[in-house]
């Protein structure tokens, strides 16, 4: 879904490119030039959510999990402490 997001996105800022879109208001600017944030960022997450997927399929524990508990002790200061 995230890949889709992104080729829409990138396809939007190459369309503005190649018309030469202009923003609207007292600058004129290209349009291309504040709107490639959208693009860049929507690319980095695709690439943190590819690298954490291909992780997790080699055996690896995804990151976001926190790891089991060793001992009692830890399994009673996490129940207390909410988390």
């Amino acid at each position: 879904m995230v890949a889709f997001f992104v080729w829409h996105a990138v396809g939007n800022d190459y369309d503005c490119l190649a018309l030469h879109d202009m923003s609207q208001g007292g600058h004129r600017v290209a349009a291309v030039d504040s709107r490639n944030s959208l693009p860049a960022g929507m690319v980095i997450l695709l690439v943190a959510f590819i690298d954490e997927f291909s992780s997790t399929c080699c055996g690896n524990v995804p990151r976001y999990e926190r790891p089991k508990p060793k001992t009692a002790e830890e399994v009673v200061s996490r129940r207390s402490s909410g988390v």
